[in-house]
């Protein structure tokens, strides 16, 4: 038997080479594909910038170490985070967190992170440049893959949430706005 006899197409150890891909792997590049897409370029800011400015949009000031916690990241890489949106003019920390809270105020370690109409001001155009960027993708697909996308966002919004490991409909923001109905 020569080398090209050697591999037939009911091999299964050929399977893996001729699969398609499976769904999950599918689902990972397409989001992959199209997060690099929507990266903003307003703003040059780093996807873990605008998630820390993002947050505090929503949810209000928040302490570093909280929104370190929401943001899943490590108290030196917030604080280095910060350090860029501070310089930028986007967020500023103040010292004490908690206004009723004279203990908290106090004590110098405690900082809260406050967003300034800068940073609220750069979390409004990301948004639109990323809905202006999906709506021209979009565009470019049929009516009946439209419609499939609309209906399954509540299962993206869910797995989103899920993959930040929340209850359904409170995950961090991907800068596309709330879902409709919030």
């Amino acid at each position: 038997m020569n080398d090209d006899e050697s591999v037939t197409h009911d091999d299964p150890t050929n399977d893996a080479a001729t699969a398609p891909p499976a769904p999950e792997e599918r689902l990972a590049l397409a989001v992959g594909r199209l997060t690099r897409r929507m990266r903003p370029t307003r703003g040059a800011l780093a996807a873990s910038h605008f998630s820390a400015l993002a947050t505090l949009e929503r949810g209000g000031p928040s302490l570093v170490g909280a929104l370190a916690a929401a943001e899943r990241a490590s108290a030196p890489s917030m604080s280095r985070i910060l350090d860029a949106l501070e310089s930028r003019g986007y967020v500023e920390r103040r010292p004490g967190g908690g206004a009723d809270d004279p203990a908290a105020q106090a004590d110098r370690r405690t900082v809260e992170v406050v967003l300034t109409d800068s940073g609220r001001r750069i979390v409004t155009e990301v948004r639109a440049e990323r809905a202006a960027t999906l709506g021209s993708l979009l565009a470019g697909l049929d009516p009946q893959q439209r419609a499939a996308l609309v209906a399954a966002l509540p299962a993206l919004e869910r797995l989103a949430a899920l993959a930040a490991g929340e209850r359904a409909g409170s995950g961090r923001d991907t800068g596309l706005g709330d879902p409709p109905g919030r």
